[in-house]
């Protein structure tokens, strides 16, 4: 699994968007997913004309074949770590749903290391606010049984970016909201914190590399319509480091708010 480092200063959030890394670090309750649409065989990304760009992966709430979600960490990177299962316990793999959408881009921008992004979108979760606009359906099993089972996860995503270089079929896509009810959010006391995801998004076949072209903007109309593409990261409560030396210390720099 490709470890996440994630940072989110809380200071930022009065600032305007951007679409630097957030980079959250995930430190608990960490769940690890790779997604597409199994079932439906929709395309996840979609452009939609001059309307922002969407990418979505649908949930079925967990009663269905999808085995999108396949462990649980209570404390990363301690051990123990737990299998997640459907909500029947008979499949491995739990089921996970996204809903974003990106409407602005701020490339090109060279990072304090020398590397030059110029793809580099900024967006929010999709649904309307204070729903969830990712969620993780299953049943975490122990060696004595279920931990939790139903809805696993939820969050409500203020701010979500993606980023890369063009002319690629491979970009990170991360996002930040807060905890919404679900059943890990009861049991550790949770709701209404943040949370966080990262994650590698792999633009399928049916993708041409050069579609995202520098300073890509997803409220114009392409020549590209919809496209598949599978996601594998993970998602977790996130820390929050209020202090801006961590932040230089960590050589990033982001500004954050909830543009819905």
């Amino acid at each position: 699994m490709v470890r996440i480092a994630t940072v989110i200063a809380a200071a930022a959030l009065s600032v305007c968007a951007s679409a630097e890394p957030i980079m959250p670090e995930i430190l608990a309750h960490d769940f690890n997913y790779g997604a597409y649409n199994t079932n439906s065989g929709i395309a996840e990304y979609l452009t939609n004309g001059n309307q922002p760009d969407t990418l979505t992966y649908h949930a079925t709430g967990g009663t269905t074949t999808d085995q999108e979600v396949t462990a649980y960490w209570p404390t990363w990177p301690t051990p123990p770590v737990f299998p997640v299962l459907d909500l029947s316990q008979t499949m491995f793999g739990g089921d996970f749903g996204l809903s974003v959408q990106f409407d602005g881009q701020d490339a090109p921008y060279t990072n304090p290391g020398g590397d030059a992004i110029d793809v580099s979108l900024t967006g929010t979760g999709a649904t309307p606010a204070g729903q969830s606009d990712l969620v993780i359906y299953g049943t975490i099993m122990t060696a004595a049984g279920p931990m939790a089972s139903g809805l696993l996860w939820s969050l409500d995503l203020q701010d979500v970016v993606l980023y890369g270089r063009a002319g690629q079929n491979s970009y990170v896509v991360e996002g930040f909201g807060m905890i919404l009810d679900c059943e890990v959010a009861e049991a550790f006391g949770l709701v209404g914190q943040y949370g966080s995801f990262r994650g590698h998004l792999e633009f399928g076949p049916d993708a041409f590399a050069t579609w995202i072209g520098p300073e890509y903007d997803p409220m114009q109309a392409t020549s590209i319509d919809s496209v598949r593409a599978s996601l594998s990261g993970e998602t977790g409560w996130t820390a929050v480091i209020p202090e801006p030396t961590a932040l230089a210390l960590l050589g990033i720099g982001f500004a954050l708010i909830r543009r819905r």
